[in-house]
């Protein structure tokens, strides 16, 4: 009987393990912006491989259900979300990814920084991008 075990994979700074991410943001925003977004990307990296992974795993082992009707047959269209999906709505607000795209604060290139957010998040995001695409 062997006794090999493989870990498992562990996700690592979402920024910091990605330099073709990082090599096309320099190549296409300008310096100042570029460094200006530089700390956020980062700091979004490293919470998706910190604490977005319990709240992905949360989300992902009780997916959002949709009860149509009450008890006594009336509609009601009640969505029902749990914990670990609403951590995940809250992550999302508190970062900007939906805002950053539309405060415009970068001017033109504030569409591509939005994108590399919500690439960054994606990978902790157990389908929660779904919705703020919507």
């Amino acid at each position: 009987m062997s006794t090999f075990f493989q870990d498992s994979p562990r996700l690592g700074n979402t920024w910091d393990g990605d330099p073709l991410l990082r090599a096309l943001l320099a190549a296409l925003l300008p310096p100042d912006v570029m460094a200006a977004t530089n700390e956020h990307l980062r700091h979004l990296g490293e919470r998706a491989a910190g604490d977005l992974l319990p709240l992905a795993g949360a989300a992902e082992a009780q997916p959002p259900r949709h009860g149509p009707f009450d008890a006594w047959g009336r509609r009601v269209d009640r969505l029902e979300l749990s914990p670990g999906w609403l951590g995940l709505k809250r992550v999302a607000a508190e970062e900007g990814l939906v805002a950053a795209g539309y405060e415009r604060t970068y001017g033109p290139w504030s569409r591509v920084y939005q994108h590399a957010l919500l690439y960054l998040f994606n990978p902790s995001a157990a389908t929660y991008l779904c919705p703020l695409a919507m």
